[in-house]
């Protein structure tokens, strides 16, 4: 549920007003115990990547690093910023993996302040992996892409600063 900032869950709200429990869920659940996401965290539109010509580019002369079921490909931008393009094809799964899984890519690629800091383009292609979760699997666990994805985003930035020592090429950012 996403309210505007410092505003109290309305499941919060339904359960104190139920004396302590909303539907069985006992209140400690929404004291702590589990983190209820009460502020809108989004990537900017200057952010992302939108037009077909900018995702060709990156795909067709950015570099790639691969993982099971991941490819990120990326490459220096002339804008000032990181920018994340998501390609998430239907054989990766339904509707609800699919949005789950850039939901999931959005907040690594948001949480990653090193990578942000750079002036490059990425885009995360998700592919069907081999001995891939059935549908509705995804539902239940999204820690194996998220792995992966930090750990290619960790690559990127590797690969940038070894190709791009700072003070060169205007990649990194001050």
């Amino acid at each position: 549920m996403v309210t505007s900032p410092g505003a109290t869950s309305l499941v919060a709200k339904a359960s104190r007003a139920a004396g302590g429990s909303c539907g069985g869920i006992p209140e400690a659940l929404f004291a702590g115990d589990v983190e209820v996401q009460t502020s809108r965290q989004s990537l900017t539109s200057a952010a992302r990547l939108h037009a077909q010509r900018d995702f060709e580019a990156v795909r067709r002369q950015g570099k790639l690093v691969r993982r099971e079921g991941l490819r990120v490909f990326f490459r220096n931008n002339t804008e000032r910023g990181a920018r994340l393009g998501l390609s998430i094809g239907r054989k990766v799964g339904g509707a609800v993996d699919r949005n789950r899984l850039k939901r999931v890519a959005r907040e690594v690629f948001r949480r990653d302040r090193e990578l942000r800091r750079l002036a490059v383009d990425v885009l995360v292609q998700a592919l069907p992996a081999k001995g891939a979760p059935r549908a509705g699997e995804l539902r239940h666990s999204d820690a194996p892409f998220r792995r992966q994805l930090e750990d290619a985003f960790t690559e990127v930035c590797e690969r940038l600063r070894r190709e791009h020592p700072q003070g060169q090429h205007g990649s990194l950012q001050g």
